[in-house]
C-alpha cells in the first residue's frame, strides 16, 4: 500500500514478532508522511491564495517555484511554466546587476535582505516591486536555494510621484507670488 502511494490505509498487524514490530514501525512511518502531506497542502493553500509574488530559485539562479499571483504578475498566462526561466530574465539588466551586487550578497550574508527593484511584465513592461530574498542555507552554510516574496508597488509609486509633483507645483505658485506669504501654526 504505502509503495503504491495509498497512505490513507493503517497497517494493522497483532503479531508480536519481528514482522509485527516492522509493520508497526511502517504504520509511524505512513502517520508521520500523512501528517507531513497534509501540513505541506495547507502551506501551499495558502502561497497559492496570496496576491504577492512567492518564489524559489536554486543557487544557480534556475527558477523552481512561482506561485499563481506571481505567474499572474509577470503577465504569463495560466498554462506558462516559470521553471525552463532564470531569475535573470525577471529584471532589466541594470536591476539584475544591482541584485547581484547588492541583494543576493546581503541575503547570504544576513540570511534576509529587503528592497525595491523593477521587475519585467512579459520580457517588456517595468513594474515596481518591494521585495524580501530570503536565503536558505544547509547546516554546514552552504546555499541551497533563495526565496522572494514579491509586491507591486506600481500604484504607490504612481501617487509618490503625483505627491512630488504637486508638491513641485506648489511651491512654484508660492515662489511666483508678488506678495508676501506668511504660515503660522
Amino acid at each position: 500500500n504505502i509503495v503504491q502511494g495509498n497512505l490513507g490505509k493503517a497497517i494493522n498487524m497483532d503479531r508480536r514478532d519481528e514482522l509485527g514490530s516492522l509493520a508497526q514501525s511502517f504504520e509511524t512511518m505512513r502517520a508521520s508522511i500523512n501528517e507531513k502531506i497534509s501540513d505541506l497542502k495547507r502551506i501551499t493553500g495558502i502561497i497559492e491564495s496570496t496576491s504577492d509574488l512567492v518564489a524559489i530559485a536554486s543557487p544557480d539562479k534556475a527558477i523552481l517555484y512561482m506561485n499563481r499571483a506571481g505567474r499572474q504578475m509577470m503577465g504569463w498566462g495560466a498554462d506558462q511554466s516559470p521553471w525552463d526561466k532564470n531569475l535573470k530574465d525577471l529584471y532589466p539588466d541594470n536591476e539584475f546587476v544591482m541584485l547581484e551586487k547588492m541583494g543576493l550578497p546581503a541575503a547570504n550574508d544576513r540570511g534576509i535582505w529587503e528592497g525595491e527593484s523593477l521587475l519585467l511584465q512579459s520580457g517588456k513592461k517595468a513594474i515596481p516591486v518591494s521585495m524580501v530574498i530570503i536565503a536558505h542555507t544547509s547546516d554546514n552554510g552552504q546555499l541551497e536555494y533563495i526565496s522572494t516574496i514579491m509586491r507591486d508597488i506600481s500604484q504607490a509609486k504612481q501617487a509618490e510621484n503625483e505627491l512630488i509633483y504637486l508638491r513641485n507645483y506648489l511651491a512654484q505658485i508660492i515662489d511666483s507670488m508678488p506678495s508676501i506669504l506668511v504660515g503660522v501654526d
